[in-house]
């Protein structure tokens, strides 16, 4: 019983072995199984996720070509930019608008950069406009901005945001665009044949120039022109001639004019002139206009030369006038200069004539006056009076030399009427120098006298004069054959000679003032000086105006005005002189504020200068009543 039970135990045992075995061959066939299971599903994850890689690497690669194919196909040009405004993409149609950056473009560069470096054949300017046009394009993405490129087209930038703060710019080409706009604009405004302005562009600059002209107190002209037996021509050698005419005589009207003027064809034979800004009053700018008239018909009266033939035209000219106190509107004043052109047309032909009837008379007038300057100035018809400059405690320490015509059928003529003809017809070069000689001679012969030596004159110089080319070296020449102390000699400028062109007249003040000459700037307060020029004249003296002193007491202003004038020059270490000076509340006024030379009708007129010299003996208390006799 025993063996028998010790055989079972061992049998028992046995079989738990056999079982525990079969336990764990059979776990770890399970364990196998599921990494083979395992190890099959990486296999094909990996395998499916090499398959979607290599089909998305084919997809980008194929978008960039599209994306590459897209931008070369593009007639406009691109660019791209990220956040930092750094070029990422662009396309060969921006090369080809900014063919000077394709050795610069670099992916990651600054945009701005690009303009920064100045390439051959492109000028420092053009490339800066170029940059200021991007930088703003940067600052106002999503506004379309137009430029002209070196090379002639008209693109128009635009740009517009993207994903990540980027930015896309697109250059589109418009230049057929604006071609097409300027062909429209020229066949609107222009004649075709001439390629002048026409009547409804006329009208308008006309209309814009009378609005202006009423604004700002000026006067202009029109000048309405027709050429004599043109129809003649025409029917004689045909409409290709008259053609080749109607061309010449607009090139030669452009070329008679200046670049502000507007000449316009009305069609046919009929040809219009706007002059602006000719002058302040009706009566130069009458003798303006007549004076171009006259220049334009010279010019037409010469022969022309159309195909085998040579041909004279003559023409008719009808002018008016229009400004601020001429109310008619532009097709009243078209028909006003057709009137007056075909009043030329009556009597014949080849003239010129105005409209206001008047007009005419006093431009015959201003004619007969210039003449008579000429021969005057010939036959030594001019003299100087003198008017004294006095000190606060009535010394004389010089005079102004004012002028005078003595005409024998008028008597002695005040410079106020004819003084403006001369400058309008350049007299007043010859004329003026002819002053500066005779001061010049008078201070020479005062010089040998010990009593009057110590005397200064002073001589106006017109704006016309003092812009001469040679006008400071011809001044020396005369104070030097005078053998004068240059200092004697001071030249009065007037306020707006001097702000007219301030860099010229420092220049020229400069070169006399080292020759010694003086400068006093005659009636002070009525431009419009600007104290940091004043500062940079080489100026001696200042002189109030009269208008100034002559309402003294009566405007508060004027007190006022005049008394800065004179803490001004004191502060400037500069004399001031008070002109105009007619009584003696004047005189006290003056002198209480602080001046203390003064010339007027209050000590004397201007006289010729025997006079002057008997008022030289006057002592300083002598009766200023006998001084004024």
């Amino acid at each position: 019983m025993a063996v028998v039970g010790w055989n079972l135990q061992i049998r028992s045992a046995e079989e738990l072995v056999h079982a525990d075995w079969r336990l764990a061959t059979w776990g770890w066939g399970l364990a196998l199984l599921v990494f083979t299971a395992l190890m099959l599903v990486a296999w094909i994850g990996l395998r499916a996720y090499k398959l979607k890689l290599h089909s998305m690497q084919q997809m980008a690669a194929q978008s960039e070509q599209r994306l590459e194919q897209a931008l070369s196909s593009m007639h406009s040009g691109f660019l791209l930019l990220d956040a930092q405004r750094r070029i990422q993409v662009w396309n060969p149609c921006y090369e080809a608008f900014f063919p000077w950056q394709k050795a610069q473009l670099v992916p990651g560069l600054p945009l701005l950069q690009l303009f920064d470096a100045a390439e051959q054949g492109l000028s420092p300017m053009q490339l800066g406009k170029i940059k200021a046009l991007h930088e703003q394009l940067l600052a106002q993405p999503g506004k379309p901005l137009e430029q002209q490129l070196p090379a002639g087209h008209f693109v128009q930038l635009t740009a517009r945001a993207v994903a990540q703060g980027g930015l896309a710019i697109t250059y589109q080409d418009v230049s057929d665009i604006r071609m097409a706009a300027a062909e429209i604009e020229s066949l609107a405004f222009y004649d075709s044949l001439t390629h002048l302005p026409n009547r409804r562009l006329l009208l308008d600059r006309l209309t814009q120039a009378t609005v202006q002209a009423q604004r700002d107190g000026w006067y202009g002209a029109l000048l309405f022109l027709d050429l004599d037996h043109f129809k003649l021509l025409n029917d004689t050698l045909g409409h290709a001639t008259g053609d080749q005419l109607l061309q010449q005589v607009a090139k030669r009207l452009r070329s008679a004019v200046r670049a502000s003027d507007t000449v316009a064809r009305l069609g046919g034979d009929e040809f219009v002139i706007m002059l602006c800004e000719l002058a302040r009053t009706e009566a130069e700018a009458a003798t303006l206009a007549q004076r171009v008239g006259e220049k334009i018909l010279a010019h037409l009266n010469q022969s022309f030369t159309l195909g085998e033939h040579e041909h004279r035209s003559a023409c008719s000219m009808g002018v008016t006038l229009f400004g601020q106190l001429q109310l008619s509107s532009a097709g009243e004043l078209i028909k006003q200069a057709d009137i007056a052109m075909h009043q030329i047309k009556v009597r014949s032909g080849s003239g010129l004539c105005f409209f206001d009837p008047q007009m005419q008379v006093e431009i015959h007038q201003r004619a007969r006056m210039e003449g008579d300057l000429r021969l005057a100035l010939e036959k030594s018809q001019f003299e100087l009076h003198y008017q004294p400059q006095f000190t606060l405690s009535g010394q004389v320490i010089g005079a102004e030399a004012l002028l005078r015509w003595r005409h024998p059928e008028r008597g002695l003529v005040p410079p106020g009427m004819f003084i403006a003809v001369a400058e309008e017809s350049e007299i007043i070069i010859p004329l003026g120098m002819w002053v500066i000689e005779q001061a010049c001679d008078q201070l020479a012969a005062w010089q040998k006298d010990s009593r009057l030596s110590h005397l200064q004159v002073a001589v106006n110089v017109s704006a016309k004069q003092f812009r001469h080319a040679d006008f400071a070296d011809r001044v020396i020449d005369v104070v030097e054959r005078a053998g004068i102390a240059p200092q004697l000699l001071k030249l009065e400028l007037t306020e707006s000679l001097v702000i007219e062109n301030v860099q010229q007249t420092i220049a020229t003040m400069k070169q006399l003032r080292n020759h010694g000459l003086c400068f006093s700037m005659d009636d002070f307060g009525t431009g419009q000086s600007s104290l940091t020029y004043l500062t940079q004249l080489p100026l001696h003296q200042l002189k109030i105006d009269q208008s100034f002193v002559r309402h003294m007491g009566q405007r508060h202003s004027d007190d006022v005005i005049v008394q800065t004038i004179i803490g001004m020059a004191r502060n400037l270490n500069l004399e001031v002189i008070a002109e105009g000076v007619e009584t003696l509340e004047q005189r006290t006024m003056l002198a209480r504020y602080g001046c203390e030379l003064f010339q007027g009708y209050f000590f004397s007129p201007p006289v010729p200068v025997q006079k002057f010299e008997q008022l030289l003996s006057c002592t300083p208390g002598c009766d200023r009543a006998g001084m004024r006799a």
